[in-house]
């Protein structure tokens, strides 16, 4: 081995590594807004242009809305720095447990996941139109 190959071999290395420290440090997560009534009709705009919520209702901390469009319910939640969106039957909202801290939603499927929506124990399960 030459020592033209083993320092251009030790270059290679620093700079992988560099550029391996340089992606570690950009990964810093960043909170991902609360929802509020706009934020969350735009998602639903996005994620489901061909349904029209007939309601809509935000979890007490912002990090889950769900909106019920005829017999579905589309519902969108905090994951990571970003919002992920569902859709479930309206009977299955219906049969979702709560917890001492609101509603848990589980979603099955491939994608699968949990919500835990905010939800205050005097109110209502599932939503109701005022």
């Amino acid at each position: 081995m030459s020592t033209a190959f083993l320092v251009q071999l030790a270059v290679s290395a620093v700079l992988v590594g560099v550029m391996v420290a340089v992606a570690a440090l950009a990964r810093i997560p960043r909170p991902a807004p609360p929802l509020d009534d706009a934020g969350f009709r735009q998602v639903l705009a996005v994620e489901f242009p061909e349904r029209r919520p007939d309601a809509v209702w935000l979890s007490s901390d912002g990090a889950v809305g769900i909106a019920r469009a005829g017999d579905a319910a589309l519902i969108a939640y905090r994951l990571g720095d970003g919002y992920v969106t569902r859709d479930l039957n309206w009977g299955q909202l219906a049969a979702a447990p709560r917890t001492g801290e609101g509603v848990r939603l589980r979603f099955g499927g491939p994608a699968g996941g949990t919500a835990q929506v905010a939800w205050p124990g005097d109110a209502p399960w599932p939503p109701v139109r005022s």
